[in-house]
């Protein structure tokens, strides 16, 4: 018996040791890497496009269609908010789904990989991430309220 709890504290003290993390941030463990930003750009180049944009309606991960912003000055300035800074390669894990998910959608009839960006805002910033290729930034301050203005 006293190998066994032995035994157990070594594993458990070496699965602790081995874990990565990037500290108390929302829940977030990171293993982070440079992103090569040429599969972001596909989604974010174009100027014909329009932002889908869907809301977190209840605590669990239910959305709904909250609106479409075909404006061009304003899906520019999402575009640049999403293509300016760092994007980090990250295993991911929120402690609650995101605020909303936006995707950017051709307007020109062309079609193109679609990218789903979730978004969570917290303490005066935003939280963004590309599940499909694993991807994390975040913004500046600034940035995180013409984000939201945007999208609320």
């Amino acid at each position: 018996m006293r190998y066994g709890l032995l035994l157990t504290f070594v594993l458990i003290m070496f699965g602790l040791a081995s874990c990565e993390s990037s500290g108390a941030n929302n829940g977030l463990t990171t293993h982070t890497e440079q992103v090569n930003k040429d599969h972001l750009t596909e989604s974010l180049s174009k100027s014909s496009d329009k932002l889908i944009i869907a809301k977190r309606v209840s605590m669990e991960n239910h959305y709904e269609d909250h609106k479409e912003i075909n404006d061009e000055k304003s899906v520019s300035t999402v575009r640049n908010i999403l293509n300016e800074g760092e994007w980090e390669e990250v295993k991911f894990l929120m402690t609650r789904p995101a605020d909303y998910k936006v995707h950017f959608q051709p307007t020109d009839g062309s079609e193109a990989k679609a990218v789903l960006y979730e978004v969570w805002f917290t303490n005066d910033i935003a939280e963004i991430y590309i599940s499909g290729i694993h991807s994390y930034k975040k913004t500046s301050h600034e940035d995180a309220e013409t984000l939201g203005t945007i999208l609320k």
